[in-house]
């Protein structure tokens, strides 16, 4: 097959996840599926354009960023070291990032469901963050929430944000 046509013909997510975890990255790679990569400590690296379904690098300890051409409807990442989300990746669902201890940054945002439960090294979210389910518990330096973001949540969960100062006052 020619090598650049490759890239547009799904990979199975077993075959995915053996060439990841054996250090195999390749610069672009379709999945059809979910990819689980979860609890791999040698994960370093994703394909720099990653398409899939779903996507779970949880307790992935050495996975430091995401790849700016991430497209999923699914990113689970709960328990890694990023410390921001790429602007020009699209996540159409959902995002976890539960315990993600050095997160200090995350772009606009417009999903179903927002988790950043113990995200502690938050301070905000953008405007124009906008998510049915928003999950900050335990980002403890959160000061403000955006408008947009208060707006839109249906299921809001604030618990133990004590550097929150109050919320917008047209919610």
């Amino acid at each position: 097959m020619l090598s650049w046509l490759a890239r547009f013909v799904p990979r199975a997510p077993e075959t995915a996840r053996a060439a990841i975890r054996d250090g195999h990255v390749p610069s672009s790679l379709r999945v059809g599926g979910n990819l689980s990569l979860a609890n791999l400590p040698t994960v370093r690296r994703l394909p720099q354009w990653l398409v899939c379904e779903g996507l779970d690098v949880s307790d992935c300890v050495n996975l430091h960023w995401l790849p700016r051409r991430l497209r999923c409807q699914t990113l689970l990442a709960r328990r890694t070291q990023l410390t921001v989300l790429p602007e020009n990746m699209r996540v159409s669902h959902t995002i976890d990032l539960s315990g993600c201890r050095l997160l200090r940054a995350v772009p606009p945002l417009r999903l179903h469901t927002l988790v950043l439960r113990g995200c502690s090294l938050l301070r905000e979210l953008p405007d124009g963050t906008a998510a049915a389910v928003l999950d900050l518990s335990g980002c403890h330096r959160m000061r403000a929430m955006p408008l947009s973001a208060a707006r839109t949540a249906r299921r809001l969960t604030l618990r133990d944000c004590a550097g929150l100062e109050g919320l917008p006052d047209r919610v």
